[in-house]
């Protein structure tokens, strides 16, 4: 008898997790979401759903459950965001399946501004998966802030968002503010900022903050800002990104791709690793990349067609009242446009350290300013097969190329790319004369 109380007393005492149908069940999500309990889950059928929905706080899967190609949160008209999480949500607050659109962001507690159009989250880390954030707009972050976040955004596509306060403003899809991130397999697609970060924006306000965000397999394509940073600006934050590419965005003041600035210790830094940089512009100082005062590193990157009309086609690193770092290993960077350092600007105290990296046709001064040479580089004018003593890559070697080798005549610089060097001595000398008039002709 005993055994069949303490049977009947455990189940009695055992909530099991329910599924709420919408719109079977209940005709609104967030009725389906007031009536739930931690560990249930809100399945919603294919359909476009006018509402703003809130989370509560509770650990529940909200689901489209036919994807978010067919299943639509739309909060056009209600001047709100459509998503809501500022009730600690945890990781097990999954969203997913679902097309956010038509929010214009949830006024932030303590700037008193509209923050996250589609997706407003607080202090709260719920799970993003396989959700299309499209159309939306706020002040701070057209489609997603995420304040002291630590959780996963996995196959989300960020589309046509945008961050409309200036200057100061960001975000146009994703703003990361004291975060820590896992963002993989997302699109960022044609979103827009009045400030800095088109796409994204990632940041930490004091050095007890994270900000350390790992960044896989996602695309950056054609998006704007009017400031800096045409896809992502980062400020004293620490990211991490791997795989993925920045093509066709563009900023209206400097750089086209990605903007890295703050403050953060000289073992710190923004690592990228198989990122390809493809067709960015800039106003001014880095056409795909520009690392101001702080610290970067590429491994195995490529930079190609890239534009700044002033200052470094592919990168600038700008020193101008402190320190920055640019180190590069294992990359090619080829084919950028520039008036000064089609590949590397290095302005002040800003240096590049090199390594086994091919840099080719970025023009005749593809490097300006300092930068060491670590060894098993490739510098030179075209990326055709070298032809020795063609130093200015026309395919003769002849009288322009002695005139080339007399103007940089002696030591070379090492703000100089010092292609006359053709023994590679470090120094411009007779002995490079003797090499253009033995294959003084034709290339062959």
């Amino acid at each position: 008898m005993r055994k069949i109380l303490i049977f009947i007393s455990f189940f009695c005492g055992y909530s099991f997790a329910e599924i709420h149908h919408v719109p079977g069940d209940f005709l609104t999500i967030q009725d389906a979401i007031n009536a739930s309990s931690d560990g249930d889950a809100v399945h919603i059928s294919s359909g476009t759903y006018y509402e703003s929905i809130n989370l509560l706080g509770k650990a529940i899967q909200v689901i489209g459950i036919e994807g978010a190609a067919s299943t639509t949160v739309d909060a056009s008209g209600l001047d709100a965001s459509v998503v809501v999480c500022d009730s600690n949500e945890t990781a097990k607050t999954v969203i997913s399946g679902i097309t956010i659109t038509g929010g214009t962001g949830t006024l932030h507690p303590v700037w008193e501004n509209l923050h996250g159009g589609g997706i407003y989250i607080y202090l709260s880390s719920p799970t993003i998966t396989d959700c299309i954030v499209i159309g939306n707009q706020a002040e701070f972050a057209g489609g997603i802030w995420a304040q002291e976040y630590f959780s996963t955004m996995n196959n989300v596509t960020f589309e046509s968002n945008q961050a409309t306060y200036p200057d100061v403003g960001g975000a146009g899809g994703l703003y990361l503010w004291n975060s820590s991130a896992i963002i993989t397999n997302c699109v960022f697609e044609s979103n827009e900022s009045a400030g800095p970060g088109g796409a994204m924006r990632t940041k930490i306000s004091n050095s007890n903050s994270e900000g350390h965000s790992f960044i896989q397999n996602c695309i950056f394509n054609a998006n704007t800002a009017t400031t800096f940073g045409g896809a992502i600006a980062s400020y004293s934050s620490t990211p991490t990104f791997e795989q993925c590419s920045f093509t066709n965005n563009s900023a209206a003041e400097f750089a086209g791709a990605f903007n890295i600035g703050g403050s953060m210790g000289a073992d710190q830094h923004v690592a990228f690793t198989n990122c390809d940089f493809d067709s960015n512009m800039s106003g001014s100082y880095g056409g795909a990349v520009r690392i101001h005062q702080v610290n970067a590193q590429f491994d195995s990157c490529t930079f190609s067609l890239n534009n700044a009309p002033s200052f470094g086609g592919a990168i600038a690193v700008t020193g101008t009242a402190g320190p920055a770092n640019c180190t590069i290993s294992g990359s090619t960077i080829q084919n950028n446009i520039s008036a000064l350092g089609g590949a590397i600007f290095n302005q002040d105290a800003g240096v590049s350290d090199i390594e086994s990296t091919s840099i080719c046709d970025n023009g005749a001064e593809p490097i300006v300013g300092e930068w060491n040479d670590l060894g098993d580089n490739v510098v030179s004018v075209s990326c055709d097969s070298p032809c020795t003593g063609d130093i200015d890559a026309d395919g003769f070697v002849n009288k322009d190329d002695v005139v080339i080798l007399i103007e940089d005549f002696g030591p070379c610089n090492i703000e100089d790319s010092c292609f006359a060097d053709l023994n590679e001595d470090g120094q411009v000398s007779i002995d490079d004369l003797l090499l253009i008039f033995r294959y003084w002709g034709t290339c062959d």
